[in-house]
């Protein structure tokens, strides 16, 4: 099917004033209800409640930190109850809430002490008699909270329950069951046969289960007796809180599951496998050092770090410490990763290597080689039983992970041509051992000095139960969008090959069909090579992915971004923001109110898009009312205005990346508009 693309191509201008009354907009504004509700993607909720009509991000957060808020998540679930509003302190952040109405999201809020009141529907907190119920709470810096108001509408309580993201076990998620129902003792929480959590009592939480990735049948019990079963898929890397709710129907519940992700995590090693290059220190966004001192034939013990996209440097130790490589890598969550530095002073490279750490079958092992050797085009592991090559390496290449069964793991290593051969090594049998996972280095040195490194298995979300059949590559869809500060067309090639000429400036290719992989990847302008990296492309992330081409030719990054591969309600649109102007500030993304939409006394007037978009950065997907409305921008540490669109029609159940990008002077703003194909 043909891509079908929209472009609305919006030349802006640095808006000098805008009027934030609480109830601006014009005549023309008033004939549509254009207010979006903002959702972002994650942390989200499975689709089986009702969800409140918040306001977008009700409390004003820009002046705080990140490190200095907390989220929260809104549960009405006192049946008898009529709608109320709820309140923290003077501040209406949730309007009209029904009974089993949660909020679709953790709502941003500035850590501290708050009143939490239920009022009734239309009133305040000042209205006499309007207070239906109050209590204290206290919201951490950093934390995110589960208010729940349950109990009866004679006997309001509220439970407030800590919603676990800190950082898991790859490959593993959590999953706390809460007890937030009325007219029920102490529940336990089983599976498949086995009781996961025992007595967990009304209005408190019960302890934290780690779980495989898998779809799971959840039991719910009170003493002994089953009184609901919910199907959920538990996914890895993904926080889930269980909570038991009474249903409509007295004596009837529910369980309901709010998702959130932990901070994603990769594994990574780090080998010096370039013998003309001395000592080095390597640097991850010019903030964290993985190696202060590394040197030629050493690798580094595994470290466990944030998975995204880093700039990377290699610097000289002592002297002048020159930089002597800058370079992106991409880290996939829940993976193990090799980072091998080889090549010469001249051309140095890193090479990313993703190891495949699942179970394997009994008396096997696996070995994934790599070809450090300058000059050696290609190496060929041959199987000494046999004289069968169970792999061909190209420099600065890794191969396929190659099991074998360890009465066969005698091999031998090969270069040159077939006609003109050498024995680049020839180790005899390996001490490998049943179940182990290796990465091989051929390195430029002498015989005898390569580099065999061990890896544990199963500890990344692709393990598989010994015996079993590994799952099979599967193809990903990739189109790349040329955002580049820069108006000139691109070519993109994937392991030297051009897949893509000629890309025009704002515009998405056509797309491309790549197997699951690493490959080596180059931007040109007119020939000459602006970008040099690799691009990971993993069908496990999503089967369809975009690379954001963004920057200056002097330095340009390409992210990585999974696309959104689910459906939408037609009265929701998705949009996605890419911050693309390199000299631009960190921005605050707003919509403005249409006048005559009923607001609290201390709104903006604006609803809220994304609170802060670094440059060069992709936001995650919001969900907002499908309509016609303008996108504005201010600068998010000072509040300066940036822009202000014109109105720009979305549809809905569609999807969009909306590009922010320098005009052709590079000091305006340029608002690209792009529907993707779903």
């Amino acid at each position: 099917m043909n891509l079908t693309r929209r472009f609305w191509l919006v030349n802006l201008m640095i808006v000098i004033s805008i009027v934030v009354a609480a109830c601006g907009g014009n005549d023309d504004d008033k004939k549509k209800d254009t207010r979006p509700t903002a959702t972002e993607t994650i942390p989200t909720t499975v689709p089986t409640f009702q969800p409140a009509p918040t306001l977008p991000n009700p409390i004003d957060v820009r002046n705080q930190s990140e490190s200095e808020r907390a989220g929260v998540w809104v549960v009405q679930g006192i049946a008898g109850l009529p709608n109320v509003d709820i309140y923290l302190n003077e501040t209406l952040i949730v309007p009209r809430m029904g009974f089993n109405a949660i909020t679709s999201r953790a709502l941003p809020v500035n850590a501290g002490d708050y009143q939490f009141s239920l009022v009734q529907a239309g009133q305040t907190p000042e209205t006499e008699g309007a207070v239906l119920f109050q209590a204290s709470v206290s919201l951490e810096a950093g934390k995110t909270d589960i208010l729940i108001a349950g109990g009866t509408p004679d006997a309001i309580q509220l439970y407030d329950v800590p919603q676990s993201l800190d950082p898991m076990t790859a490959g593993q998620a959590r999953v706390v069951l809460v007890n937030a129902a009325s007219g029920v003792g102490a529940i336990d929480l089983a599976t498949g046969g086995k009781t996961l959590v025992e007595g967990v009592e009304v209005g408190t939480a019960g302890d934290e289960v780690s779980l495989a990735e898998e779809d799971y049948d959840f039991q719910v019990l009170t003493e002994g007796k089953l009184i609901v079963e919910t199907r959920q898929q538990i996914r890895a890397g993904y926080a889930y809180t269980a909570l038991l709710l009474n249903d409509v129907t007295p004596g009837i519940f529910k369980t309901v599951f709010l998702q959130g992700q932990t901070p994603p995590q990769t594994r990574v090693r780090v080998t010096h496998a370039a013998a003309s290059v001395s000592e080095v220190a390597i640097y991850l966004d010019d903030e964290k050092a993985l190696t202060v001192g590394i040197s030629y034939l050493e690798s580094l013990p595994f470290e466990t770090i944030p998975s995204k996209t880093y700039r990377l440097r290699v610097v000289s130790v002592g002297g002048d410490q020159t930089d002597l490589l800058t370079t992106n890598i991409s880290l996939i969550p829940n993976r193990t990763v090799d980072l091998v530095l080889l090549g010469e002073t001249t051309d140095l490279r890193l090479l990313q290597v993703d190891i495949d750490t699942s179970l394997l079958a009994p008396d096997t092992t696996r070995l994934t080689i790599v070809n450090a050797i300058p000059g050696e085009t290609q190496a060929r592991a041959i199987s000494s039983n046999d004289r069968q090559v169970r792999a061909q390496v190209p420099y600065g290449r890794a191969s396929n992970p190659i099991d074998l069964n360890l009465n066969q793991n005698a091999l031998y290593f090969m270069g040159g041509t077939q006609n003109d051969s050498h024995v680049i090594e020839d180790p005899g049998v390996f001490n490998f051992a049943a179940g182990e996972v290796y990465t091989y280095i051929l390195t430029p040195s002498a015989v005898g000095s390569l580099l065999l490194l061990s890896t544990d298995v199963g500890v990344d979300s692709s393990a598989q139960v010994a015996g079993d059949s590994p799952a099979p590559v599967e193809d990903v869809k990739v189109q790349i969008i040329n955002a580049l500060d820069v108006e000139a067309n691109i070519d993109v090639l994937f392991d030297n090959e051009t897949l893509v000429e000629s890309l025009a400036w704002a515009d998405i290719s056509s797309s491309l069909t790549l197997s699951s992989r690493v490959y080596q990847l180059q931007i040109k302008i007119g020939g000459e090579v602006i970008y040099q990296g690799e691009a990971v492309i993993d069908s496990e992330e999503s089967s369809s992915i975009t690379l954001f081409v963004v920057g200056d030719q002097a330095n340009v990054v390409v992210l990585t971004e999974p696309d959104y591969e689910g459906t939408v309600s037609l009265s929701i649109t998705q949009l996605r923001f890419v911050h693309a102007k390199s000299s631009g500030p960190i921005l605050h993304l707003y919509t403005p109110i249409t006048e005559g939409t009923p607001m609290p006394e201390n709104s903006t007037g604006r609803a809220d898009l994304i609170n802060s978009l670094e440059t060069k950065t992709v936001s995650s997907v919001i969900e907002v009312t499908a309509g016609t409305f303008q996108i504005g921008g201010t600068d998010a540490q000072n509040g300066e205005p940036q822009f202000i669109s014109e109105p720009l029609t979305f549809e809905g159940g569609a999807f969009y990346d909306v590009l922010l990008m320098a005009d052709a002077s590079g000091g305006g703003w340029k608002v690209i508009v792009i529907q993707r194909e779903r």
